[in-house]
């Protein structure tokens, strides 16, 4: 078999392009130095000479070839061991690695206490948790490998086989600060914002909110200058410093603030169109127990957060519509 088809060969390939030597990667490959050297030669010229390495530096560094070889090694290596994961895997079996991208926000506000838990409860499963920035159609590329279940908004309809769960509807408060009302007024109308600020999220999870609602009305937004912001966290923070108006802030986002006074809600009446909250998970990952009863809990702790905030925003904002 010519080498450049050996999946070992490309496994010791990406080890010795990390550790930077042949001799350094002999603990990473469990061999000599002899084998390594003979492998990587022979890799080589089953390429037809291409080198891989300039072996005139120390540590060696890869040539031009070597790093588009490396990044689509990397590729074969971790397909290979999910390959194997998944044909080895007990589908009833709860243990091993469980990958789960979450929301920032969502994640350090409200879900850390319900992943301790799940750990108390199933400590042979080892929960893997990442942040989830990711815009549609889902992405499963993790930081750290292929994910099992993500965590988002709105539906996929680019992926026929993927498992969906709609678990429900997250309003956006177009609020302030008390601090910028105080200095520029209260809008109390979509178009009052032409003479306002605008505080605008652009990130990949969320569309920009280019216009409000109220029952059969719908106003695009016209402002008079506007602010842009990359993260949901970093436009909140503007926000409660008195930057501008915030067209939709997601309820689960703002609902303590808006308790303690901190941000105000405006435009009485008008919101964006509500977020559609779901969970995706591969259809291989579906196929777990582990995978199915993650879901299960994540789901019925949010339905239990999202009740207690729209209780808790029933005095400050009235019952606020879901279905937009």
């Amino acid at each position: 078999m010519l080498k450049h088809k050996d999946l070992e060969s490309w496994e010791i390939f990406c080890a010795v392009a990390e550790a930077g030597s042949i001799s350094g990667a002999c603990n990473l490959c469990d061999c000599d130095a002899a084998y390594i050297s003979r492998i990587i030669k022979t890799l080589e010229n089953s390429l037809g000479g291409v080198a891989l390495f300039d072996r005139t530096t120390r540590p060696l560094v890869l040539t031009d070839a070597g790093q588009i070889a490396l990044r689509h090694a990397r590729q074969l290596a971790m397909i290979h061991r999910n390959m194997l994961e998944e044909i080895q895997q007990d589908p009833d079996s709860l243990s091993g690695v469980l990958k789960v991208a979450i929301p920032p926000l969502v994640l350090d506000g409200f879900v850390l206490p319900f992943i301790l838990d799940f750990q108390k409860d199933y400590p042979d499963i080892d929960l893997q948790i990442s942040e989830s920035s990711s815009a549609l159609p889902v992405s499963f590329d993790g930081p750290h490998g292929r994910l099992d279940i993500v965590c988002g908004y709105g539906r996929d309809t680019s992926h026929s086989q993927l498992y969906q769960l709609h678990y429900g509807h997250a309003p956006l408060i177009p609020c302030a600060s008390p601090l910028y009302i105080k200095k520029y007024g209260f809008p109390n109308h979509p178009n009052c914002l032409k003479d306002h600020i605008g505080v605008i999220q652009r990130s990949n999870m969320r569309p920009i909110i280019r216009y409000l609602l109220k029952e059969d009305e719908k106003i695009f937004l016209q402002w008079k200058k506007t602010c842009f912001f990359d993260s949901a966290g970093s436009a909140k923070k503007a926000t409660l410093f008195g930057a501008g108006v915030h067209a939709g802030i997601p309820s689960l986002n703002c609902y303590r603030e808006l308790q303690q006074g901190q941000l105000v809600p405006v435009l009485p009446g008008w919101q964006p169109k509500n977020s559609e909250l779901y969970t995706y998970a591969r259809p291989e990952a579906m196929r777990l127990r582990k995978t199915k009863i993650f879901i299960k809990r994540y789901v019925d702790f949010m339905h239990a957060v999202h009740a207690e905030c729209e209780n808790s925003l029933r005095p400050i904002v009235g019952k606020v519509s879901m279905n937009l």
